[in-house]
């Protein structure tokens, strides 16, 4: 049923499960560094909002200040665990990572069209036109230019 809603959806796909806890794991190199640096804008800007209601809107002490600025750290903290995939620097070869590997068409197509490859939808050009794609047929990635992916048919050994 989910595969007529969500073509493509694979209900056991590694990314699907629940592992039952809210394991980290290891964080590429980097990771940490970049989520803070793309946070500072946002905190320094609460803090200039906290000292902006505090001298004109509404008289704040110092000590309230202070706890709604450390509240926003906190809930900074609090979100990385669920968001710091985001944040994980894949650089220039993340695409070039995909090739060789396996997935499969979403849709039929001839020369481009659509396939699912780690559980990512990306856009592939068949390499072989005279030889169309089926949708679910297996496909290989030979090569990738930027978003685009090259793919043939992989026949089963």
């Amino acid at each position: 049923m989910d595969e007529e809603i969500f073509p493509g959806f694979d209900p056991l796909h590694p990314c699907l499960r629940d592992t039952g806890s809210m394991k980290i794991g290891p964080i590429p190199k980097g990771t940490v560094r970049r989520y803070i640096l793309f946070q500072l804008p946002g905190i320094v800007l609460v803090i200039l909002l906290i000292l902006l209601v505090k001298w004109l809107i509404y008289p704040l002490t110092t000590i309230q200040a202070i706890l709604l600025g450390l509240l926003w750290i906190v809930k900074e903290i609090v979100l990385f665990p669920f968001v710091h995939q985001g944040y994980h620097p894949h650089g220039p070869d993340y695409t070039e990572r995909l090739i060789g590997a396996t997935g499969r068409c979403l849709i039929d197509f001839n020369q481009s069209g659509r396939v699912l490859v780690n559980g990512e939808v990306w856009r592939a050009k068949n390499i072989n036109p005279d030889l169309p794609l089926k949708k679910n047929d297996p496909v290989e990635i030979l090569k990738a230019e930027g978003l685009l992916l090259f793919v043939r048919y992989q026949t089963l050994n």
